[in-house]
């Protein structure tokens, strides 16, 4: 029955082009088969009484887990795709910060989510940055990491990036940020990856030259492993740079978002006409620096300040 069915529409041409199925027919999306697990799956995530941030420290499979004792049964790969619909933004130990960042991780999530309330009530900015670092195939030695396509993933910045991921939160300010919030004194920066040593370093350089220029106190928070979103963000700026200092060479991809912005408007680029001394702000770094009660390596204020 089913041969000789499929065998006429053959013979009609009523087969759409390009398709091997129907409109309408494989296996239903989880949510339409449970139209509850959505809903289901977002009161699972925490989020404060006064802040623009949610999250959890589950993992996925926990999630999964709690789904499925909740009369709601899913899968991990399931969940993740669900989050990511919802603009979520899994992140795994490894891809953020390191050392009692699973222990820590609810504490920090709701640190961030108060720096973030208070300052968007002071009419403060606050934004995202994003850095993904994606392999380019093909430029390394043959048959040495062969991957299909490209693998990306949130990494941990090196040196060169920072330089370029803070030109990029410098191009923002001058665009977009200064017009926006022309009374704001100071900027928090929410940090999909941390750095360490040397790396961390040259970050809190490069932004001790951007809160000297802008004469803003920029404040930094970095999320810790687990899943978050940022209730309402407008992505502003997105930048892309090879780095080929990695073997193979590797693009990174730097995005701007600001959290429940005001309106865009544009503005000349801004100069710092005085000479900076490199070496000074690296060994002065230190005194510069304010580094919250609550993991200090975490979440620190670099306050402007003039040579």
């Amino acid at each position: 029955m089913v041969v000789s069915r499929g065998m006429a529409e053959l013979d009609a041409g009523e087969r759409p082009l390009g398709r091997v199925r129907r409109p309408g027919a494989g296996r239903k999306p989880a949510t339409v088969k449970d139209p509850d697990l959505g809903p289901a799956l977002l009161l699972l995530m925490s989020s404060g009484p006064d802040g623009p941030l949610r999250w959890t420290t589950k993992t996925l499979r926990q999630l999964a887990h709690a789904l499925t004792d909740a009369g709601h049964a899913v899968s991990a790969p399931t969940v993740a795709k669900l989050l990511r619909a919802e603009g979520f933004s899994p992140r795994s130990k490894a891809r953020t910060v390191t050392s009692g960042a699973r222990d820590d991780g609810d504490a920090q999530f709701r640190h961030i989510n108060d720096q973030a309330g208070d300052h968007l009530r002071r009419g403060d900015p606050v934004i995202s940055i994003q850095i993904h670092r994606k392999a380019q195939v093909g430029e390394g030695p043959e048959h040495v990491n062969d991957r299909q396509g490209a693998a990306r993933g949130a990494v941990d910045p090196d040196q060169q990036v920072a330089v370029f991921a803070v030109a990029t939160l410098r191009t923002w300010w001058c665009a977009f940020g200064a017009s926006a919030h022309p009374q704001a004194q100071r900027l928090l920066i929410g940090m999909q990856a941390a750095a360490v040593g040397d790396q961390a370093r040259r970050w809190q350089v490069e932004l001790s030259k951007l809160a000297r220029e802008t004469s803003l106190a920029v404040t930094v928070c970095h999320l810790p492993a687990g899943v978050s979103k940022w209730t309402a963000t407008q992505t502003l700026v997105s930048a892309g740079v090879e780095v080929r200092s990695h073997d193979p060479a590797s693009r990174y991809d730097i995005t701007v978002a600001a959290v429940l912005s005001g309106n865009e408007a544009d503005r000349p680029p801004m100069t710092d006409s005085s000479p900076v001394d490199e070496q000074l702000l690296t060994d002065s770094v230190e005194g510069i620096i304010r580094r919250h009660e609550f993991r200090g390596d975490w979440n620190y204020t670099l306050v402007p300040w003039s040579l």
